[in-house]
């Protein structure tokens, strides 16, 4: 006898799909960050200071963890004590904590140049000034954080004669205010880290008042 046939709805297989799609660690992985984590303290888990967050990361407080974290496309800054986090787009959702939200001026107010212009700027060769031309982000602080891959970061002034900085990545970042180094306000000034090169511009008006690591943020 012939076995009976099922057709699944339209519907029914593209929900299938979105889950599956949801569910799957590789498509979660290549989801873009929409925050940093600027501190966290007294939680379990593998999470440190200045890792990329994505939509649906999960965080672990406890009940005397602390975290700090700043939203990329919001401006949101969030100061959570204690608790379950999920990372949202633009703000966390958090279950059992308390959370404190303030507004601040972040990485995304200060690009110059698209993210399609981002990406072929980091391979070019630069080859002299106008500096200005080349800028692909101005930073509000003398001591950004800098997010990269490789093994270090050499730092070049442009527009002055200066001995070249090499400093060393640690998990894929530096942050030149901890390694007690602060660029000169309205200079410019490349960074190469591995095949990758791209220049930026300390703001003129940029002091050394402390700035929060989402302000200071420089993805190279």
């Amino acid at each position: 006898m012939a076995m009976p046939r099922f057709r699944l709805a339209p519907c029914a297989v593209l929900i299938c799909t979105g889950a599956a799609l949801l569910l799957s660690p590789q498509a979660s992985a290549q989801a873009p960050a929409v925050a940093i984590l600027e501190e966290i303290e007294g939680a379990a888990g593998t999470h440190e200071a200045f890792d990329e967050l994505r939509a649906g990361d999960r965080l672990e407080l406890g009940a005397k963890g602390r975290a700090i974290i700043g939203y990329l496309g919001s401006c949101a800054r969030e100061t959570i004590d204690g608790g379950t986090i999920v990372i949202g787009n633009n703000q966390s959702q958090v279950e059992g904590g308390k959370v404190a939200r303030e507004t601040i001026a972040c990485e995304a107010t200060q690009l110059v140049m698209t993210e399609q212009e981002a990406g072929t700027s980091a391979t070019v060769v630069f080859r002299g000034p106008p500096w200005e031309k080349h800028v692909r982000q101005v930073v509000p602080s003398p001591s950004p954080v800098v997010l990269a891959s490789g093994k270090s970061l050499q730092v070049k002034r442009l527009d002055e004669e200066e001995k070249p900085v090499t400093l060393p990545l640690k998990n894929g970042r530096v942050d030149l205010d901890a390694a007690e180094i602060a660029l000169t306000p309205g200079g410019y000034y490349e960074l190469t880290a591995g095949k990758k090169q791209m220049v930026i511009q300390i703001d003129p008006a940029a002091t050394v008042d402390p700035l929060p690591p989402t302000s200071r943020i420089v993805r190279l």
